[in-house]
């Protein structure tokens, strides 16, 4: 029984082996016919692909659990929620915060749904809000920049040197995170360096957030207009400029903005931004900017983001009669925002006015 044992044993490492020689030869065919041209010398198809090559199919695993409540299954009632089980009804307290508190008192629930994370289950409600009216009666034109976030043509500065320091840090400390990757293969490296693209992703939300806020609040105008910026990342400018430009999340500003604005009853328009910072916004021969100063042709300094931004403004007016809500750019005149809480409210209220003073 021993040496029949033995022999065996023998036979399945030889089957074993053929077995493994036989997936070999045959991967290895695949990956020839997959790169193997036809008679036309055309590469093959997807269709061709998966007839040719059989991928192991596995049912994707969900591990971060969550499902969507209707009315069947919750219930609201005060300082909690009462769900139904598979056994019985429980009574689940929560734990409110203002705005929450205010959002259910005025506006209508809708489905909430409910997700686990790091042993902790959470509630996420939306509700059913109103959408204003929008009533044209001026346009604002915002100048976005890499110094200063934005401009507008009513003066107001928004500048946050705060959001640009903390990404150059982070991305400075991803650098050295990168080098330890390519040398040691540090698996704690890689780790790191997904914690810090989520701090970094959470911090510009945050104060782009608060940044759209105070723009929509400087105004009455229910018109913002921007720059269509959305082949500025394409063109090739060194790569320190490229750098610097890539810190500043000009989608997601207009996203922002545009998402806020129709809450409050205005809207988010676009323009072409060739040579808005170039031209004067009266109308006269091309000036000279350099930096954040604009020398015009007739011997007046100008502030160079504000006179674009009054461009910005005119430009969509060429299509739409509306006023352009303006004060004249002239250097010191202008109210900065320094980000945070502070309010971008101005002592002097704006003109109304075509663009041509």
């Amino acid at each position: 029984m021993a040496i029949k044992a033995r022999i065996d044993a023998m036979a399945t490492v030889k089957t074993l082996k053929s077995l493994a020689i036989n997936q070999a030869k045959e991967a290895a065919q695949a990956k020839k016919s997959i790169t193997k041209k036809d008679k036309q010398g055309k590469l093959p198809t997807r269709k061709q692909l998966k007839k040719s090559v059989i991928k192991d199919i596995t049912k994707p695993v969900k591990t971060k659990l969550s499902i969507r409540l209707d009315d069947r299954v919750f219930t609201m009632k005060e300082g909690g929620v009462r769900l139904t089980t598979m056994g019985d009804r429980i009574d689940c307290d929560l734990k409110w915060y203002p705005k929450a508190i205010s959002a259910f008192e005025k506006y209508a629930l809708c489905d909430p749904i409910v997700f686990e994370r790091k042993d902790r289950v959470f509630l996420a409600m939306t509700f059913k809000t109103p959408e204003p009216t929008f009533v044209p009666n001026s346009c604002v034109g915002i100048d976005l920049g890499l110094k200063r976030l934005a401009v507008s043509s009513e003066g107001i500065i928004f500048q946050d040197k705060s959001l640009l320091r903390i990404k150059r840090k982070i991305r400075h400390d991803r650098a050295f995170l990168r080098k330890a990757m390519a040398v040691k293969k540090s698996k704690s490296a890689a780790k790191h360096m997904k914690k810090m693209s989520r701090r970094e992703s959470k911090v510009t939300k945050h104060h782009i957030h608060t940044l759209c806020n105070s723009i929509l609040a400087s105004t009455k105008a229910t018109t913002v207009v921007l720059e269509d910026l959305s082949s500025l990342k394409k063109s090739a400018t060194g790569k320190s400029h490229s750098s610097r430009r890539s810190q500043v999340p000009f989608y997601t500003t207009k996203m922002f903005l545009t998402y806020k604005a129709q809450a409050l009853g205005k809207r988010v328009e676009t323009v072409n931004p060739a040579y808005t910072s170039k031209d004067d916004y009266r109308g006269l021969q091309r000036g000279v900017r350099k930096g954040c100063r604009y020398y015009a042709s007739d011997g007046v300094v100008l502030d160079a983001d504000h006179n674009a931004a009054i461009n910005i403004a005119k430009r969509w007016t060429v299509q739409n009669e509306l006023p352009i809500s303006f004060t004249a750019p002239l250097r010191g005149r202008q109210t900065l925002w320094a980000g945070g809480s502070q309010s971008a409210n101005r002592s002097d209220a704006p003109r109304h006015g075509s663009g041509s003073a």
